[in-house]
């Protein structure tokens, strides 16, 4: 009986054994564990980069902001073509472009889109070749397309991009022209406007932003 029992213990024991996976089995086994982790890892960096570039994205829009509100500080004080509008009132009001401008933009910035579309058609009335002209234009389309108005946003977008000198608002309007286009279904202008400013501002905010978010057309 004891042999009986003896020999049944070793057979089962044999037995598991040699149901044990082989060494070979166990180190791809271990092998996949590692690259899953790896891949959990690098799922959680690539979440936290694309959270940091979001938040990256914020700050340059506020110092966007902060920056034309400093630099409406410093628009023209006089401009050889501004125009009388003897439907303005004058009384004690302050009129000067850098209080015209000012106050379109302190709309736009509070989201108030239709009184800074006012505003800056105002300012673009009376003193049609002031420094910040192209920066009246870009705002004004800004607050077009805020209102989904983009044929008309698209007009002060090509606008902007046509002033000669080139000024520093034409990749941003450029890259606003495209999202336009593609909203209206203009797919072969959006790609023809997009192309340009890839070729004439590759290294712009404006240009790295569009291939981020359209990304058929990145360049190779």
């Amino acid at each position: 009986m004891r042999l009986l029992v003896f020999f049944g213990l070793s057979f089962a024991l044999s037995a598991c054994a040699t149901f044990q996976p082989p060494a070979t089995q166990r180190g791809l086994e271990e092998k996949v564990v590692l690259l899953e982790k790896k891949v959990q890892e690098i799922s959680a960096q690539v979440e936290k980069n694309r959270g940091d570039l979001l938040r990256q994205e914020t700050r340059i829009n506020n110092h966007q902001v902060l920056l034309d509100q400093l630099l409406a500080e410093k628009v023209t004080p006089e401009s050889p073509k501004a125009v009388f509008d003897p439907s303005q009132p004058t009384g004690g009001g302050d009129f000067s472009p850098a209080a015209v401008y000012r106050e379109a933009f302190g709309n736009y910035a509070s989201g108030r889109y239709p009184q800074a579309i006012l505003g800056f058609r105002n300012f673009l009335g009376r003193f049609a070749d002031n420094s910040y002209t192209p920066n009246a234009h870009f705002w004004l389309g800004e607050s077009h397309y805020a209102l989904g108005e983009y044929p008309q946003a698209l007009k002060e977008f090509g606008t902007l991009v046509n002033i000669q000198p080139p000024n520093d608002k034409v990749p941003e309007g450029l890259a606003r022209m495209v999202a336009i286009l593609k909203n209206l279904r203009e797919d072969a202008k959006a790609r023809d406007t997009a192309e340009f400013l890839l070729k004439t501002y590759p290294e712009s905010v404006a240009a790295k932003m569009l291939q981020r978010d359209f990304p058929e057309f990145r360049t190779p």
